[in-house]
């Protein structure tokens, strides 16, 4: 008896040692790249899109304009959607959300236009009797001084490569413009002119605006067809609602117009040939609702919007991204592991959403940076581009 009570001891020892089931996780792709500069410790947050659980951290490597890797989950979990957190705390206070992300999907982090750098230029005017007004197209000149002793105009002018300018100035007592095209050649030179060399404005071109659109101000740049060179033409910061500015003798035909008008939380970003009326519709889009109840955040719009950017602050700013779909219902995750002590989440006041629209481009390009960081001048003018801003 002794030995079957010994048998039995040792099945029921045994018994109680059976392993558990393992948990078995399954890895799924990152793609995510970088146009800015990345603090040191900012980290990549993975959330689950329909439910806000965090589902993976990692922290980004600051020298790298790019992060490829991998991210596991439980096997049990479906993961196809998810939302991408950036998270700069506390050394930008800022955190950047790409909402419903595909797995796998690239992702390109605050893409920018790049713009050519610029150089000072040093000019000198002569035959200047009295000096009123000077203009460098949309960037702002430097330094200007009028000496009236040696009749001359001295001015700090910025140029960069395959990036010209129109000079405009009133001068010498008159009520009008002249003007004089500055190529990029000159960037980093010494410019000697005479006010002899100046032109009469005679090529002028209308803007009109709708009636609902109150322009606050426009640019115009001429580029050229492949939108590898460009030249500054005018900057108008008090427009009418139709306003006019002039075509320089030296552009060519085939050339192309880049106009960007602003107004009133606004923006329109075009490309136009020479030929075309200059003309700007009111915006179809509108914010209809927006509501924040515990973790989730309600957005409504009406009209063709393809990508909303939705922005709240408080003790840190936090800015989400994605299209109007995906911000219907927006679950939040609790990052309250990667805040500071003096960060609360609830702080945040979601108060300001950018709607955004492309001609040419849907949600998936968006996301992975295009037409943003395209090469040339004026990727999201070339798509055909309107913003509205609450």
């Amino acid at each position: 008896m002794k030995i079957i009570a010994l048998i039995f001891a040792f099945i029921v020892f045994m018994a109680s040692c059976k392993k558990e089931t393992p948990i078995v996780y399954k890895s799924y792709p990152i793609q995510l790249k970088f146009s800015r500069w990345k603090a040191p410790g900012t980290k990549l947050v993975i959330s689950d899109f329909r439910t806000g659980e965090v589902l993976y951290n990692v922290t980004l490597p600051p020298d790298s304009d790019e992060f490829i890797g991998t991210f596991e989950v439980r096997e049990n979990l479906v993961v196809d959607t998810v939302d991408m957190h950036i998270v700069s705390l506390p050394a930008s206070d800022y955190v950047e959300t790409y909402a419903a992300v595909p797995v796998g999907a690239l992702v390109h982090s605050a893409p920018y236009e790049t713009f050519t750098k610029t150089q000072k230029t040093y000019l000198s005017i002569s035959e200047i009797n009295s000096f009123d007004t000077l203009t460098t197209g949309y960037i702002y000149p430097g330094e200007v001084a009028h000496d009236p002793v040696s009749k001359k105009l001295y001015a700090e002018i910025y140029l960069g490569d395959d990036y010209g300018c129109l000079l405009r100035a009133k001068a010498n007592n008159s009520s009008d413009f002249k003007y004089y095209y500055l190529p990029d050649t000159l960037a980093g030179d010494t410019v000697q002119l005479n006010w002899a060399d100046f032109k009469e404005e005679t090529d002028f071109k209308p803007i009109s605006f709708s009636a609902n659109l109150y322009p606050q101000s426009f640019r115009v740049d001429a580029v050229s067809p492949d939108f590898s060179k460009a030249i500054s033409i005018h900057l108008d910061l008090h427009p009418s609602s139709t306003s006019v500015f002039n075509l320089p003798d030296i552009l060519p035909i085939d050339w192309l117009l880049h106009v960007k008008m602003s107004a009133s939380g606004r923006i329109c970003d075009h490309i136009y040939t020479q030929q075309e009326p200059l003309v700007f519709h009111s915006i179809d889009m509108k914010l209809e609702d927006l509501s924040v109840s515990g973790n989730q955040i309600f957005v409504s719009t009406s009209g063709e919007v393809d990508w909303i950017s939705l922005t709240g602050e408080g003790d840190f700013k936090w800015t989400i991204h994605g299209a109007p779909d995906d911000l219907k219902r927006l679950t939040l995750p609790d990052l309250s592991l990667f805040l500071t002590s003096n960060m609360n989440q609830n702080s945040l006041k979601w108060d300001r959403v950018v709607l955004k629209q492309f001609d040419q481009h849907n949600a998936v390009d968006i996301r992975a940076g295009i037409p943003n960081s395209s090469p040339g001048f004026f990727p999201i003018a070339r798509s055909g581009y309107r913003e509205v801003m609450y």
